[in-house]
């Protein structure tokens, strides 16, 4: 990340005022993220981790089942 000051807004030889610097602060909470956007980001995010989760927790439910079903074939083969 570069801290170098930019030409376009300070020029050389010209001294900041407390006006150029106000208008340079201005202009950078402009360009940042917003806490409300990250927010919204950030539940989209978790919402869609939930989904991923519950999607895996269902397949992992499923295999679980069939090899529990398999197990009980695989008694009642040998107590015959």
């Amino acid at each position: 990340m570069n801290h170098e000051p930019e030409e376009k807004f300070i020029p050389e030889g010209k001294p900041v005022t407390l006006d150029d610097l106000a208008a340079m602060v201005q202009r950078g909470f402009a360009e940042t993220a917003k806490t409300a956007d990250l927010d919204l980001l950030r539940a989209d995010m978790n919402n869609g981790f939930e989904r991923i989760e519950k999607i895996l927790l269902t397949k992992q439910e499923e295999r679980i089942a069939k090899l529990e079903k398999a197990m009980e074939k695989v008694k009642e083969t040998l107590a015959l």
